[in-house]
């Protein structure tokens, strides 16, 4: 979208203004990792740079490329030589400790060594399915398939239908053998594992279009919009609570809650995210990270405050 769009403006070449964009991501996934080393920005900006070449590409081998690579995606995560699950255990052992009791240099070397011994491992194995994913949704928006969803709808309930009963199926395979009720092999167990994500993603994915189709679907924009175009703002800003919440710097929680009152308090924290994106945006352009990425993109300040006339919504 930014590719198409810079071009359409005009604002010189696209692909080298998507090039700077992705470089200024990596640089903000970086200062992001010394909050929290489970960042996905590094991800995103590294599998952009390989795959954005395809922009310049015909709009069949995109699509092409997509199916390839999303094959490649559903593929079990595991790199050969990966650590053990006794040694995983132990890692979250000693990250309970570190995370909820340690100071904040404790908390960084400790994070420095995870990093490099178990979460880079992890990343490098996850870059096939990023960029499947990737070109699957470039090749989604060059098809035409978001910009219509009342046209599409039949295809958004089939992938709904598919996504949500493979992924919920595999989902449910992972509990029951966790449990004890079953006892997959370690290869089936991995399958399961795989299919409980991608296809669960779309599922959901497909599942949000359908309602954005439906007569109430206006409303699910304007509730969500605003959240979505401050999503790195609203990303960081999660770290920064959260590690505040959870780390021994802050009110040092890690570990010791139960996962309903977590999982509430991650839901409470982007409903309040949503009203604050509501707030923010009706008197600046942009999020406040999201200024600063289209600033360095651009290589000067944009504009941020919003005209008057413009915030009336006139």
């Amino acid at each position: 979208m930014f590719f198409e769009r810079t071009g359409r403006k005009g604002r010189g070449r696209p692909m080298r203004l998507l090039l700077r964009r992705l470089v200024v991501l990596l640089s903000l996934g970086f200062l992001h990792m010394l909050l929290w080393n489970g960042d996905i920005l590094l991800a995103y900006a590294v599998v952009g740079l390989l795959v954005s070449p395809v922009l310049l590409t015909v709009p069949r081998l995109a699509v092409g490329l997509a199916v390839g690579f999303a094959a490649i995606g559903l593929l079990p995560l595991r790199l050969p030589g990966f650590p053990a699950d006794a040694t995983m255990i132990r890692q979250g052992i000693d990250a309970t400790a570190i995370y909820g009791g340690g100071t904040f240099g404790g908390i960084f070397r400790f994070r420095w060594d995870e990093t490099r011994l178990y979460i880079a491992p992890l990343l490098l194995g996850t870059l096939p399915r990023v960029a499947g994913l990737m070109l699957a949704g470039t090749a989604v928006w060059r098809l035409g398939l978001l910009s219509n969803p009342r046209r599409h709808l039949r295809l958004y309930q089939v992938v709904a239908l598919a996504g949500l009963t493979i992924g919920g199926g595999s989902s449910a395979l992972e509990l029951l053998d966790e449990a004890g009720h079953l006892h997959l092999g370690a290869m089936a167990r991995e399958v399961a594992s795989s299919l409980a994500k991608v296809p669960f993603a779309l599922g959901y994915v497909a599942l949000f279009f359908c309602a954005v189709a439906s007569e109430r679907g206006p409303w699910l924009v304007r509730l969500f919009a605003p959240i979505g175009r401050m999503a790195l703002t609203s990303y960081v800003t999660q770290s920064i609570v959260l590690g505040f919440v959870f780390f021994g710097y802050g009110l040092r929680l890690f570990g010791r809650l139960p996962s309903a009152p977590v999982a509430l308090g991650g839901v409470a924290l982007y409903a309040f995210q949503i009203g604050a994106s509501h707030l923010w945006l009706s008197r600046f352009r942009f999020g406040p990270l999201e200024w600063l990425w289209r600033s360095l993109t651009f290589g000067s300040a944009q504009p941020l405050r919003r005209a008057r006339v413009e915030s009336a919504g006139v």
